[in-house]
């Protein structure tokens, strides 16, 4: 794939990188703060609310930038980016008073490899940090490092027709967060963490599968209930989803679960 250039794009560029980390062993409720404020904090930027995402900014970040710089920095790369297609946490690391950072504390550094309309590489990281656990975390850091396609913001692709949402649904829980703790109150669900930060219940009395997106995915909070249907002699599988991010987001995470869904289908019918 031919490449017309390479782009970083670092919102604070000032705070070294932290090279030495001591042991630390985050607590759920860390672990549930960061992922509350990572989720907060992309869903203000793919939103376009940049004020909303400036607010969670340390003060001392904030110096360095203003919100107009800021926020033109980021119109400026979405523009060259074009349409985000999907975003995977790839890992999340958690340093205590780390060596060369500018004061003693926690940090904790969220990495993201994601695609977009007019990229051929992109990863991007956040780090979070905390003095002491009486204090909310605040962002200290964002950088993205992507190359851009042949054509760059010119480049073109496949426009889908929006999906068409349904007024009704098998999902009986009235928003992503009511099913989320009613299925994790459930002793007898089974659930785990994929490595990306999805969060999977298996609800055997159901015969179904719940799936989370995690903070940072463009379409978080969303949940993808998906049960088998016997129809004519053949196995299909049935999916229901509520989806709380913007429509396009929305869309591109039912256009991939069906074409997960359908190969699925595909393996049991053979079976």
């Amino acid at each position: 794939m031919s490449l017309k250039q390479f782009a970083l794009f670092c919102f604070f560029s000032s705070l070294p990188v932290m090279s030495i980390a001591a042991d630390y062993s985050p607590t759920a409720k860390d672990i549930e703060a960061i992922d509350l404020k990572t989720g907060e904090y992309f869903a203000a930027m793919d939103a376009g609310k940049y004020d909303a995402a400036y607010a969670m900014l340390t003060k001392s970040m904030k110096e360095l930038m203003s919100l107009d710089q800021w926020s033109s920095m980021k119109k400026k790369a979405d523009l060259d980016l074009g349409k985000l297609l999907r975003r995977s946490r790839t890992n999340v690391t958690w340093y205590q008073d780390p060596q060369d950072a500018p004061a003693p504390g926690l940090y904790v550094a969220v990495d993201f490899e994601s695609a977009y309309l007019n990229s051929a590489s992109h990863t991007e990281y956040v780090i979070w940090y905390r003095f002491n656990d009486k204090e909310e975390f605040k962002l200290m850091r964002h950088e993205v490092t992507f190359m851009l396609k042949q054509g760059g913001a010119a480049a073109t692709g496949k426009t889908d027709a929006p999906i068409q949402e349904s007024t009704s649904t098998s999902i009986v829980y009235k928003n992503v967060e009511e099913a989320r703790k009613a299925l994790m109150g459930d002793s007898g669900n089974v659930i785990k963490k994929t490595d990306d930060g999805w969060l999977v219940v298996q609800q055997p009395k159901e015969n179904t599968v719940w799936s989370f997106s995690p903070p940072g995915h463009p379409s978080y909070p969303s949940v993808i209930k998906r049960f088998p249907i016997q129809r004519d002699g053949k196995i299909f599988l049935g999916m229901s989803v509520i989806c709380e991010a913007n429509k396009a987001p929305c869309d591109a995470l039912v256009r991939e679960f069906q074409e997960m869904n359908e190969s699925m289908a595909k393996q049991m019918q053979a079976q």
